[in-house]
């Protein structure tokens, strides 16, 4: 509209000129002077309009880049949190999709701005329906009380069409963002939608998100009338000129600056993905490409072992990357729950460091453990979580070390404070500038980018570590000096357990014998040894919906001597039970129609008093709670440990075979 951006400041400019003008020749100023001011308020007025033009550009692009860079990030928190397995016609108490409502409703209390969020599909006759839709709370009053704010249920056909094309525009892979404000059912929105993407990284669903178009509007007109009044208010004297450019250039500074630091943040993003896509796609593409060759018919076993052990070595770095993401999920949240139990602390930094040997030796790096005078054999502490910190700066140590060097690990009481236990993890590698220890604990990030090329990782093992460090009213400290080494110091506080015999009383180290079972020389082979027959004479019943998890816990399984029955749904799980004795069902949470935990309550409602393990992927305190609630008398979580799910299996049909015999 050249009209409105030519002919309005014209118009100001001729109006200021003729007012001054008169006024001056009123007051019988020179013909010089008298030009003087309208001159200098021609250009002021005309420069004025063109910077009100800018600055509403420029807040527009602000708030666009904002809006539209939340809606990826959101749409891979769905991902990860199982969206593609939720359909049209899944149940409203679906854990899963109760888990994307609570991830939804958290995103909104993180961002105040956000005033929706939302997922669609296409049905089958191409239509928009409406996934994942949490209640809001438009009014802010607290209350979900209106048609309006109650939750859209799953699969309703969302039929406003102005909506509909931004949603299909998303659902056909494209990023879009509308400024141009719509109004539904719901409000007139400002609304950025993205692609959600499946596994298989095709396009399954769409993420929208909402913002009130009075708001984003009258950011801009805001922006725009600020200018405008600075402006008019130098125009009333020279020094008020000087002081409007003064403040024109500082708000210019401001909007740049404020510019800078959305392109950091865009390029952080941009930098985290492209880091984590490469962190995924490599163990990835060894378990692929080891997986093919394992097929082929003319493979010796020793080949094929060691095909298998990268295969099993890349699995184990991606479940530990996903363990980090959740965890610092948790951590964000506030849901990351801290036990307090007496342990042997020596002990579990000596298991963690004798776990962490072999990886050293491959390396030629020396792993000692020394520990001071006056440390208390047991304190209350969490061990998981002991456990994790150790490894991952014992881990973090070795990776960042040079060949042939030695670690070294302390343990004793702060000289400093004689209530605090201090361990110490002390390296000979790269070290790191004060620059670089700045940016150390800050989630996503390590000490700069060649880092992460050089060494990968995901960046978030150090602030999980302190974060858990602060939550068992800890800390994690460090000193490093570049090309010397680095020192991580955890300190945690000394509580003793009460009835205590010896409390300095040294845990006993391992013996030569336990350290070389702990971690074999990384140069010798690697022997299978086949499972004891512990469960043979049992018959265990399968539930799982996926093939393929049927085959392998079967298989692995039957290696123990167990009789393996499968069913891939709960309804045939039923039949099967009515027909057969079974020791024992494995039963799978997620599942179609019948859930497990339903197909647990008909179990247990029929009389079926046999042991129940419900397999299941989540790792939530509240999930693993819901599965003992239903029924089920233990909990394995995937991917399974063999052993471990083995003993288990064995300790619940011993002990329910007891109970029978006493009754």
């Amino acid at each position: 509209m050249w009209y409105v951006d030519v002919g309005i400041p014209l118009t100001l400019c001729l109006v200021a000129f003729a007012l001054t003008f008169t006024l001056l020749s009123i007051w019988k100023v020179g013909l010089a002077y008298r030009l003087f001011p309208p001159l200098l308020l021609i250009p002021l007025l005309w420069l004025g309009w063109a910077n009100a033009s800018e600055a509403e550009h420029r807040e527009r692009l602000h708030q666009r880049n904002n809006i539209a860079g939340l809606a990826p990030t959101y749409a891979l928190f769905m991902k990860l949190a199982g969206h593609e397995q939720v359909g049209l016609d899944s149940p409203a108490d679906d854990p899963t999709y109760l888990k994307l409502i609570e991830i939804q409703k958290r995103i909104v209390e993180w961002n105040p701005s956000v005033a929706d969020i939302y997922t669609m599909r296409l049905t089958p006759k191409g239509q928009v329906a409406i996934v994942v839709d949490s209640a809001t709370d438009y009014d802010g009053s607290g209350r979900i009380d209106s048609a309006r704010e109650r939750r859209t249920p799953i699969g309703q056909i969302y039929d406003d069409e102005a909506g509909a094309i931004v949603m299909r525009r998303a659902l056909a892979g494209e990023t879009v963002f509308e400024d141009t404000p719509y109004t539904d059912d719901w409000g007139t929105w400002i609304s950025a939608a993205v692609p959600i993407y499946d596994s298989r990284g095709q396009v399954e669903a769409m993420l929208g998100i909402d913002f009130p178009a009075d708001v984003f509007m009258a950011g801009i007109a805001e922006a725009r009338s600020e200018v405008v009044r600075i402006t008019v208010i130098s125009c009333t004297g020279l020094l008020v000129a000087y002081l409007t450019i003064g403040s024109m250039a500082r708000i210019a500074r401001q909007n740049r600056e404020m510019l800078e630091v959305a392109s950091s943040a865009t390029k952080a993003k941009g930098a985290f993905l492209a880091n984590m896509s490469h962190e995924v796609r490599t163990p990835l593409n060894a378990i692929l490409g080891f997986a093919d060759l394992l097929r082929d018919p003319t493979l010796d076993r020793e080949t094929a072992v060691k095909h298998a052990d990268v295969i099993r070595r890349n699995g184990d770095y991606l479940l530990k990357m996903i363990n980090e993401l959740l965890d610092s999920s948790k951590l964000e949240a506030g849901r990351m729950t801290i036990e307090r139990v007496p342990v042997a602390l020596l002990e579990i930094i000596e298991s963690c460091i004798e776990l962490h040997r072999g990886s050293a030796c491959q390396r030629d790096i020396q792993l000692s453990l020394s520990i001071g005078p006056g440390l208390p054999r047991r304190m209350i502490l969490d061990p998981t979580r002991i456990n994790q910190i150790v490894g991952n700066l014992l881990s973090n140590a070795i990776k960042f070390s040079p060949e042939n060097s030695n670690i070294t690990v302390n343990v004793d009481v702060d000289p400093q404070s004689r209530n605090l236990c201090r361990i110490q993890v002390t390296d000979k590698g790269i070290g790191m500038t004060q620059e670089q220890l700045s940016r150390l604990f800050v989630p996503f990030a390590q000490a700069d980018e060649s880092t992460t090329r050089f060494y990968g990782g995901t960046g978030l093992g150090l602030s999980i570590a302190r974060k858990l460090a602060r939550l068992m009213r800890g800390d994690i400290t460090v000193k490093s000096v570049p090309g010397v080494g680095s020192t991580f110091t955890l300190t945690l506080p000394i509580e003793l357990p009460k009835s205590l015999p010896n409390p300095t009383e040294p845990s006993p180290a391992l013996t030569e014998d336990q350290r070389d079972a702990a971690s074999p020389n990384p140069s010798s082979p690697k022997t299978v040894q086949r499972p004891a027959l512990i469960l043979e004479g049992f018959t265990l019943l399968v539930v799982d919906d996926m093939p393929d998890n049927r085959l392998l816990v079967s298989h692995v399984l039957g290696q123990y001597g167990a009789i393996v029955i499968v069913a891939e749904n709960a309804v045939a799980a039923l039949e099967i039970i009515d027909k057969q004795n079974i020791d024992l069902v494995l039963m799978d949470i997620q599942m179609p129609e019948i859930d497990g935990f339903d197909a647990t309550r008909q179990l247990r409602h029929q009389g079926f008093d046999r042991p129940i393990i419900a397999l299941t992927a989540h790792t939530l305190t509240d999930e693993l709670n819901h599965c003992l609630e239903a029924g089920c008398n233990a909990y394995a979580c995937k991917p399974i440990d063999p052993p471990t799910l083995a003993r288990q299996i064995q300790s619940l049909i011993q002990h329910a075979n007891t109970k029978i015999r006493a009754a």
